[in-house]
This record gives C-alpha cells, sequence and structure tokens, in this order.
C-alpha cells in the first residue's frame, strides 16, 4: 500500500494481484489483529490511512460493526477493489489522497488505523503524518499504526545503511519463503533495490515515530513488538489527549 501520489504509485498496477500475494503471510494477520485488538468498542468512526485493497479496515468493521469507514489511499485501482469487497450494507467513504495531507475537517475520526503503509512517506512527510493524524482525531481518539521498520537512520549515499538494509531485507525474504511462500518472496526480492534507493519504500527506526508523534502533541506511544522480532514488525497505539 502506497501514500505517494496517485499518478506517480507503482501500486495502481499491483492492486489486481496483491491479496493473491499477501493473503496468507502470518505476519500480516498477526499485525492485523493486534491492530483491532485496540480499537475502542464503542468507536463511531474508523479510517484507514493506505487502506489498499481493504484488509485491515474489513477486519476492523467485523469486530467494530457499528462503525463508519473511511478509506484513504493514493491507489484509485486499490480503492476500487477495496469497494467491490465491502458488503453494500456497510457505511463506506472512500478519499484517494496522501496521509500526509488528510482531507478530512478536525476532531472528527474517533480512531485512525494504518497497516505496511507510512513507511512510503518521505522522512518529512512522516512528521507532518504525525500532526495530521493528531488533527483529524477527536480528543481521546487512538492512533494505532503497524509497520516494519529498519535498525537505522541513513541513506543510499551511506554504504554503512546500505549494507544494514541489505542484510535486513534479505534475511526477509529468506523469511517469507518459509513462512509465506515463493510469491512473498519474490516481492520482497523485488522491491529490495526501491528500499535501497529509498524510491518510494523507506522505513525508519520505530524511534523515529515515536519521536515524530511526541513532537506532534501525543504523549508516549505504547510500542508493541510484534513476533518474530527480526522482521522489526511494530504496532504503535498513540492516544490523543482529552481537552483539559
Amino acid at each position: 500500500m502506497s501514500l505517494q501520489a496517485p499518478d506517480a504509485t507503482h501500486w495502481n498496477d499491483l492492486a489486481a494481484s496483491y491479496d493473491r500475494v499477501m493473503g496468507n503471510v502470518p505476519q500480516m494477520h498477526a499485525l492485523f489483529q493486534e491492530i483491532v485488538s485496540h480499537i475502542q468498542p464503542d468507536t463511531a468512526t474508523i479510517l484507514d490511512l493506505g487502506a489498499g485493497t481493504g484488509n485491515l479496515l474489513i477486519q476492523a468493521a467485523r469486530a467494530r460493526p457499528q462503525a463508519a469507514l473511511l478509506a484513504l489511499d493514493p491507489a484509485p485501482a486499490m480503492l476500487e477493489r477495496l469497494r467491490e469487497k465491502v458488503p453494500e450494507d456497510v457505511a463506506l467513504t472512500t478519499l484517494i489522497g496522501s496521509a500526509h495531507a488528510i482531507d478530512l475537517p478536525d476532531h472528527s475520526v474517533d480512531t485512525i488505523i494504518s497497516n505496511y503503509a507510512l513507511h512510503h512517506l518521505t522522512h518529512a512527510d512522516k512528521r507532518v503524518c504525525a500532526q495530521e493524524v493528531l488533527r483529524v482525531l477527536k480528543p481521546g481518539g487512538k492512533f494505532i499504526y503497524g509497520d516494519q521498520h529498519c535498525r537505522r537512520m541513513g541513506g543510499p549515499e551511506d554504504p554503512a545503511w546500505v549494507a544494514d538494509m541489505y542484510d535486513l531485507l534479505s534475511s526477509k525474504a529468506l523469511h517469507y519463503l518459509r513462512t509465506a511462500g515463493l510469491d512473498r518472496m519474490l516481492l520482497q526480492v523485488e522491491l529490495i533495490p526501491k528500499f535501497l534507493r529509498a524510491d518510494g519504500e523507506m522505513p525508519v527506526p520505530v524511534e523515529y515515530w515515536v519521536s515524530a508523534l511526541e513532537d506532534a502533541g501525543f504523549p508516549p506511544p505504547l510500542v508493541v513488538e510484534m513476533d518474530p522480532a527480526p522482521l522489526l514488525n511494530r504496532v504503535i497505539v498513540a492516544t490523543k489527549p482529552r481537552a483539559s
């Protein structure tokens, strides 16, 4: 799931195959379950940033059937696939756009969720996204964010960072082969050059997101380490302060 501009994202081309490749990845389903477990029982609105084909949002809707759903993604083809999967009687609004410029009013959403999407933002836009999330959430609302992370900050100009990223990504590819199959491994291998060039694939250490959220005005968030630890999948749960 990408959060690049709609005319730049390559995820439009992957919409048809995304569910087939990702549908049986156990690590992804574990992230979904952890994210959904933190959604407040009485939530009335759920916004998914980088909703893609809707796999996380659909699970959230099953757990909180009373909630109205909002799906934001820059890839129209992904959102079209999402609309095909969501039952007609579910209240769903789709928005084409990016998580660093959310076209919703202040204090309008109870819960914001996201999975494997926000690492596509530039590092500067990640910090803008944290500010946007705080703005859009109602007081007391939650931001529940699952994603892959890396071990250190850096970029393609830093050989040590490139070597560390390659080690992490190649280890992930082998793990996916053992646990999720060849197609998931090959997708990981296909994306390695984009990670190493920071071309739309730009994970950061989890501490970067913690800092961005705290700088935006959130109290220190909860960070849940997901198994297996070497994949560096984490779920971050941040709660907007209530008005004093």
